[in-house]
């Protein structure tokens, strides 16, 4: 999940073009508490090395990827099979900020 917000507080045009990779530090840093609502099974693996990164840009800007694990309770409708189609919708949440603070869409790469 990668996520991206914006703090003036740490804008510093030194930065480079492709930003600054914080890895020490990153605790020391506020993120938000995302989570898939409809995961039967989510968990983020805790070897912080190699599943999550956080950048700062020279504008503020900062980007916080983690790689997570989900299984994504989904209702099935059957009823065309084997020719049916099936959409998953994924709800992501926050504990502590209502919807009008936040604004989740997806991004494909």
């Amino acid at each position: 999940m990668r996520q991206r917000w914006s703090d003036a507080r740490l804008a510093d045009p030194s930065i480079g073009a492709q930003g600054q990779l914080i890895t020490a530090l990153r605790k020391e840093f506020w993120i938000p508490d995302l989570y898939i609502r409809n995961g039967d099974d989510s968990f983020k693996s805790y070897d912080d090395a190699n599943n999550e990164f956080l950048r700062i840009e020279k504008d503020g800007s900062v980007v916080y990827s983690q790689r997570i694990k989900s299984r994504v309770s989904c209702p099935m409708k059957l009823h065309h099979y084997p020719f049916d189609e099936q959409k998953c919708q994924i709800d992501i949440e926050s504990c502590m900020f209502v919807l009008a603070l936040i604004l989740v869409f997806l991004v494909t790469l």
